[in-house]
């Protein structure tokens, strides 16, 4: 009975360091996958303020929503909130100004003291027509 006592234990210690072994492997994967997602999306932000500079503004608004698409959920909040500045802005040149609303709500969810953002998404609003909520917006956000 004890032999097979020592033999459990023993087999309850190897399934223990195999589970140990394995979450530090998943805990060095994720580490890898988010440095991976982290730079791909930085060079995408490149990529876009490229095409910016060319005044190509879809290409640059696809490399900026594709930059979106590279980042884990829940981490970067300073390159998500570039990023979604940056939409605002191409949706801006592109005219479509709905989108830069949308995409200004989302980026003031991550910093809401940014004045740029807040100038953008009141041109988007004063472009609509929306004057008085444009204004009410700037007033009331500084």
């Amino acid at each position: 009975m004890y032999a097979m006592q020592g033999r459990g234990d023993e087999a309850r210690n190897i399934y223990k360091m195999t589970e140990d072994m394995e979450m530090k492997v998943s805990r060095e994967n994720n580490s890898f996958k988010y440095e991976t997602g982290v730079k791909q999306a930085q060079r995408l932000k490149e990529e876009g303020n490229a095409f910016f500079k060319q005044n190509k503004y879809q290409q640059a608004l696809d490399c900026y929503l594709a930059a979106l698409s590279c980042l884990p959920d829940n981490n970067d909040e300073e390159l998500r909130f570039t990023l979604y500045n940056n939409l605002t802005l191409m949706s801006l040149k592109l005219q479509d100004y709905n989108k830069a609303i949308e995409y200004a709500d989302q980026g003031i969810m991550f910093n809401s003291k940014d004045l740029k953002i807040l100038f953008r998404k009141g041109r988007a609003l004063s472009k609509l027509g929306r004057y008085k909520e444009a204004l009410d917006y700037l007033l009331n956000k500084q």
